[in-house]
C-alpha cells in the first residue's frame, strides 16, 4: 500500500510538472513549485526529479500510476454515501482537492468519498487528522457561515484602523456583501471640495463669476462623556447585545 501511495503522489507530481512545463515555467521552477504545493520531502523530490528526467515528453511514464484509478480503489459506492456535509473539507478548485488528495494518500487518513472539489471522512478524527496535514498549505474556516457578532462603521478612517489590527493578528477574513453601504462624509466632501476648484478655476479662466463654495451643513448628536459605552466593559460572551455594536466618527 505504501508503494502505491508513494507511486501515486510522484505521478501527479509528474503530471503537474510536464502541466507547468507546457505552459513556459522552466523545468526547475516547476518541480520547485510542485514540491511545495504538494509537501514533498527530499526523497520525493529526488524521485520527482528522476521521472521528469526519464520522461522528456509530456506523458506519463508507462509505470507511473492513473491517479484516477488508484483514488477509485479507495473510493466507496455513491449509494452508500449520504448527502449530508458532516465530516467534509471542500476545497475551491479540483486542482486543489487533486493536489490535498495526494497528501491525505501518502499520510494514509482514510476518507469515504470525494466529489469535484470536496472529500468526506467516516468520522471527526479522521477529518482533525486530515486537518494536521494540510494546514500548511491551507486554512480552515467553518464550511457554513456564521455570523455571531457585527461591528458597523460610519466612516472608512475607523474602518481601516479595525483592518489593519485584524491584518497584524493574521485573521482568516473573507469578503462580504452589502450594496447598501452608505458613502463616507469625509470623501463627500472632499469630492465637493475638489470640484469647486476645478470650478472657480474654469470660470476664471473664462471670465465668469466665481461659483459659490458648496454647502457643509451639519448637524450633530450630542453624546454626553459620562453615559458612553465603555468598550472594555463589554462582553460578548455573556452578553448577547454587546455582539453588535456600531463605531462612530467623532468630529472635532
Amino acid at each position: 500500500m505504501n508503494d502505491l501511495i508513494f507511486k501515486t503522489m510522484i505521478a501527479e507530481a509528474t503530471a503537474r510538472v510536464t502541466k507547468l512545463n507546457r505552459q513556459g515555467k522552466p523545468l526547475s521552477e516547476a518541480i520547485q513549485i510542485v514540491a511545495e504545493d504538494m509537501d514533498l520531502n527530499k526523497p520525493e523530490v529526488e524521485e520527482l526529479k528522476t521521472r521528469v528526467k526519464k520522461a522528456p515528453k509530456p506523458k506519463v511514464a508507462e509505470d507511473e500510476v492513473d491517479l484516477e484509478a488508484a483514488m477509485d480503489d479507495f473510493d466507496c459506492d455513491d449509494a452508500d454515501v449520504q448527502e449530508s456535509k458532516d465530516n467534509t473539507i471542500a476545497f475551491d478548485s479540483d486542482e486543489e482537492l487533486e493536489t490535498a488528495m495526494g497528501v491525505l494518500m501518502y499520510k494514509g487518513i482514510p476518507w469515504t468519498h470525494r466529489d469535484i472539489t470536496s472529500v468526506s471522512f467516516m468520522t471527526p478524527d479522521h477529518v482533525r487528522q486530515a486537518h494536521e496535514a494540510l494546514k500548511r498549505r491551507w486554512d480552515f474556516v467553518n464550511h457554513d457561515e456564521r455570523t455571531v457578532a457585527v461591528i458597523e462603521f460610519d466612516n472608512i478612517e475607523d474602518y481601516q484602523k479595525v483592518l489593519d489590527f485584524i491584518a497584524s493578528k493574521r485573521m482568516s477574513v473573507l469578503p462580504g456583501s452589502n450594496d447598501e453601504l452608505a458613502r463616507d462624509m469625509d470623501q463627500e466632501l472632499a469630492e465637493a471640495e475638489a470640484d469647486h476648484k476645478a470650478a472657480k478655476k474654469a470660470a476664471k479662466e473664462a471670465g465668469l463669476p466665481t461659483p459659490e463654495a458648496p454647502a457643509q451643513n451639519m448637524s450633530y448628536r450630542a453624546l454626553h462623556k459620562d453615559k458612553l459605552t465603555d468598550i472594555a466593559e463589554l462582553d460578548p460572551a455573556t452578553d448577547n447585545s454587546a455582539r453588535c455594536v456600531r463605531v462612530v466618527k467623532r468630529w472635532k
